[in-house]
């Protein structure tokens, strides 16, 4: 029996414009301007250091708005600029801004790419590990039963789990080691956690957003227009919608 897409462009990758790749960073930069700014009323005498018009360099001054507001007001002239700019300006310009960006606030920068590096190698580790226990779980259910396969299905989860914890450990273990003797730079720490959710994140949206995708091409390709069951070996779209379950389920859930 053949399977045939009525849409030969179903699963058809497109292309998005570097502009808007370039602008929508610049607009992630903003969150992540609201969501320092929100956990850092959490820090202890932060309230009291406002009232007092304290800033973290020194006495608030006029000059030092005029600088905050700069600071703040670049991303979203960046927005702007990113999509209406020549492709040369906007990608030197997006450089230089970049890496003033990441001079004002390395320890910050440094901790984010930390955080978003060991939560994309938990998620690896976790799919790669889930992956094979998967293929070892219905083998050993077919062959030695279900005591079996719940023994090995139990410990190649937990491979995910164990994971996440080492690579947290390990990324706060570095950071605490390096930052945690200075009050000005112990709080670039929060960056780490900043870090591994933004991967966490991205990978759970992009996991859902294509199993479900490819739950919906399977059910309409092979449930109305073939007429095979559910989740049925013969259909294609099947491998996407479990390779979409991994991605969302293991390295988003997992690693969040």
């Amino acid at each position: 029996m053949s399977i045939k897409s009525s849409n030969p462009k179903y699963l058809t990758n497109y292309n998005i414009n570097t502009k808007i790749k370039l602008a929508t960073l610049w607009s992630a930069l903003m969150f992540l301007y609201v969501y320092a700014d929100f956990f850092q009323l959490m820090t202890p005498k932060k309230l009291e250091k406002m009232m007092s018009l304290q800033t973290p360099i020194g006495p608030t001054s006029p000059e030092i708005l005029v600088v905050f507001s700069v600071i703040l007001i670049i991303p979203s002239f960046m927005i702007f600029l990113s999509v209406f700019l020549k492709p040369q300006i906007n990608k030197w310009l997006n450089i230089c801004i970049a890496a003033l960006y990441f001079s004002l606030g390395w320890q910050t920068a440094a901790s984010f790419l930390l955080g978003a590096l060991c939560s994309g190698i938990a998620g690896f580790i976790g799919m790669y590990a889930a992956t094979k226990a998967n293929v070892r779980t219905a083998v050993a259910a077919r062959d030695k039963g279900a005591a079996e396969a719940l023994n090995i299905a139990f410990f190649g989860g937990s491979v995910m789990g164990l994971t996440v914890a080492a690579m947290g450990l390990l990324g706060i273990g570095i950071l605490f080691y390096y930052f945690a003797g200075n009050v000005e730079t112990i709080h670039a720490i929060e960056g780490f956690a900043m870090g591994a959710s933004s991967v966490a994140l991205f990978s759970r949206v992009g996991g859902g957003i294509f199993t479900k995708s490819a739950d919906v091409g399977a059910d309409l390709v092979g449930k109305v227009e073939a007429g095979i069951p559910e989740d049925d070996p013969r259909n294609p779209a099947v491998i996407a919608d479990n390779v979409g379950d991994n991605v969302g389920d293991v390295a988003g859930m997992g690693s969040d």
